[in-house]
């Protein structure tokens, strides 16, 4: 038995564990910049008229969170802030409360209704 560990024969299970908590921790990065991606999309979408909207932010908080419990603690808490930032930018753009930026909400008609 004591031959078999001097050769080298026996696997190592804790190695297993410690590139299985890499892995974990790689896909948890990149879950994480894709919703830092959708954050920046989703306040750039509203600057060029396309519409003010909580989709991205909400999305992004989703994926951070996924990236947190992957590994990605730091990463992952970034993420959320930014992208619930996001959520309350979309909310104000869409109200019409920011400078610059049409709000989606409260668009009236140029005509008012034609009476008899």
């Amino acid at each position: 038995m004591s031959q078999n560990r001097e050769r080298g024969t026996q696997a190592d299970p804790s190695k297993d564990v410690q590139d299985s908590g890499a892995a974990k921790k790689k896909w948890g990065q990149g879950i994480s910049i894709v919703g830092i991606v959708l954050a920046v999309l989703g306040i750039v979408a509203a600057f060029f008229g396309t519409g003010a909207s909580v989709v991205p932010g909400a999305l992004g908080v989703m994926l951070g969170i996924l990236g947190y419990f992957l590994g990605a603690n730091r990463l992952g808490t970034i993420t959320i802030v930014l992208c619930t930032a996001v959520i309350f930018f979309g909310l104000a753009a869409s109200q019409d409360l920011i400078p610059g930026i049409d709000g989606n909400d409260r668009n009236m008609p140029t005509e008012g209704p034609v009476v008899g």
